[in-house]
């Protein structure tokens, strides 16, 4: 099914590393909500380790990255960081709902501009985090249950891009 798709998108299989990281961080915090945000931080190191180690087993055969696509990535962050300082102390004015939604549309919008680096499937993971924050913003579901939804999202589309790895071909 991915046998191309690591010709154009070379990131992709340790990009889904590190999403699958963050993920399964989220998924424990969707039951652990007062530690959620550090649970995210050890997602942040636990998917850099995830990249570290999936390195020599996922990287024969991969192509180098072009630039554009190398770039989009701290781009992506750098614009991320940029709108959450801007943005969550509003949010926050209108309370802790209204943060968390704001959150989910930051963090999935800023995979649109990773699309060079990750190509198709970092956009269909953007747009399910946004339906999914729009679902938290429109709908009577509880916070925990959207944090959980999101976190399946990053582990289901992470464990995709991993399998775009050459190793699985």
């Amino acid at each position: 099914m991915f046998t191309n798709y690591v010709r154009y998108f070379p990131l992709t299989p340790l990009g889904g590393c590190f999403i699958v990281g963050v993920g399964l961080a989220i998924l424990v915090g969707a039951a652990m909500p007062r530690a959620r945000m550090r649970l995210v931080g050890a997602g942040f190191g636990f998917g850099t380790l995830l990249i570290y180690v999936g390195l020599r087993p996922l990287s024969p055969g991969v192509p180098r990255a072009a630039d554009v696509a190398i770039w989009s990535i701290p781009v992506a962050i750098l614009i991320e960081t940029i709108v959450f300082a801007i943005v969550m102390p509003r949010a926050r004015r209108r309370g802790e709902r209204a943060a968390g939604v704001a959150t989910l549309v930051i963090v999935s919008a800023h995979f649109i501009i990773m699309l060079p680096a990750f190509g198709p499937l970092i956009a269909c993971l953007s747009i399910a985090g946004l339906v999914n924050a729009w679902r938290g913003w429109r709908q009577p579901v509880s916070f925990g249950q959207l944090w959980f939804v999101d976190g399946l999202l990053k582990v289901l589309f992470g464990a995709a891009m991993i399998a775009t790895a050459p190793v699985f071909s």
